[in-house]
């Protein structure tokens, strides 16, 4: 089972970076904080230390909406994504680490207000409804 909090571990400008229990297949969940794409912000943006190497799943839903597109797995090596197109994983709206993603995303109402999310989409993420 995933650890389940509130707030994240670390933040930079672009992300939230959240460990999840060694029971998951990742090791870290990533929540885009930003509209735009994510890979530039991966590269430039020193999200892991250079000693760490493992699976990680960033939620891209401000990028690509709550779509079936919204979660990628990337595999680190030594610091660095090894391939910036990445896996998509389809997740259930009642997933525990979707659940945990929303859960982060409450943290920023004002981001969530002005993302691509529709109305009705805004109204039960920050209502703490799982979308």
């Amino acid at each position: 089972m995933m650890a389940l909090q509130d707030k994240p571990v670390s933040s930079t400008e672009h992300f939230d970076v959240i460990p999840l229990e060694s029971m998951s297949d990742f090791l870290y969940l990533l929540v885009l904080k930003s509209h735009t794409a994510p890979s530039h912000w991966l590269k430039t943006e020193k999200v892991f230390d250079v000693d760490f190497s493992g699976n990680v799943v960033l939620d891209r839903m401000l990028h690509v909406g709550n779509s079936k597109d919204r979660f990628v797995i990337y595999k680190v090596i030594d610091g660095a994504i090894n391939d910036y197109k990445g896996t998509i994983l389809k997740l259930d709206r009642k997933d525990p680490l979707r659940i945990l993603s929303n859960s982060i995303f409450r943290n920023y109402p004002e981001i969530v207000a002005n993302s691509i999310l529709n109305s009705s989409q805004k109204k039960l993420l920050l209502h703490g409804l799982s979308i």
